[in-house]
């Protein structure tokens, strides 16, 4: 019965904070497209261009450029991207995060990837907008 106690008042502050801090949006990761879809709201966020960097000691990173195509600002928003090797297994997944963004901003992002021997697998990779909130 504690254990309930304890769980609803963590349940409480939760759901006050997310109504607090206004929290919308931010559907999941869609890696089938530039852009990702919150159940009911279209992502405002489109990539528009995004390349692989090689640097020394196997280190990989995508940087690019994606804009804020909705009328709102967004408080946060992800974009991520899959590393894979050229069997095409997974190596690992890792994102960049803005926040503040205006309606109509571009920004550059830069995703580091793996590194070292890891890095040096690296064969291809996706990209896509994650989790995102406006105001």
């Amino acid at each position: 019965m504690k254990r309930l106690g304890v769980f609803l008042i963590l349940a409480s502050i939760v759901c006050g904070v997310v109504a607090i801090c206004g929290c919308t949006g931010g559907g999941g990761t869609d890696y089938s497209s530039s852009t990702a879809s919150a159940e009911t709201e279209t992502c405002p966020v489109q990539i528009l261009e995004h390349h692989l960097v090689r640097k020394d000691y196997g280190t990989v990173y995508v940087e690019g450029v994606a804009q804020n195509v909705g009328n709102k600002r967004l408080k946060f928003v992800e974009i991520k991207a899959r590393f894979y090797d050229a069997d095409g297994v997974l190596i690992d997944e890792f994102m960049d995060v803005h926040r503040d963004v205006d309606p109509g901003q571009k920004f550059r992002f830069k995703i580091i990837g793996p590194i070292g021997e890891e890095g040096k697998k690296v064969a291809k990779y996706d990209i896509a907008v994650g989790t995102w909130w406006t105001e």
